[in-house]
C-alpha cells in the first residue's frame, strides 16, 4: 500500500475476505491486519465490504469489533 502504482490498483477494492479471522485477532498479526485494513478503506473510492471467515469465532461480538475497526458497531451482525 506504499507504492503509488499499488495504491492505484487498491482504489477499486470491493470487498476484502479475512479468512480464520479468530487466528490473528488477538495478536500482533491482527493489530497488523486491522491497520491494514484502515488503510485500504482510506485508498478506496468506495468502502469495502469486510467478511471474516472462521468455524470458531468467539466471542463473535468481540471478532466482529474487531473486523469493523474504526465503523460504527452497529455494523456488527450476528448469524448463525
Amino acid at each position: 500500500m506504499t507504492a503509488e502504482k499499488s495504491r492505484r490498483l487498491l482504489q477499486t477494492v470491493r470487498t476484502v475476505i479475512v479468512d480464520e479471522i479468530h487466528a490473528v485477532a488477538p495478536n500482533k498479526r491482527g493489530a497488523h491486519l486491522a491497520l491494514s485494513l484502515e488503510r485500504l478503506e482510506a485508498l478506496t473510492l468506495t468502502k469495502p465490504q469486510r467478511i471474516g471467515l472462521s468455524a470458531t469465532q468467539r466471542p463473535i461480538e468481540a471478532i466482529g469489533r474487531f473486523l469493523v475497526g474504526a465503523r460504527s458497531t452497529s455494523l456488527v451482525k450476528r448469524y448463525s
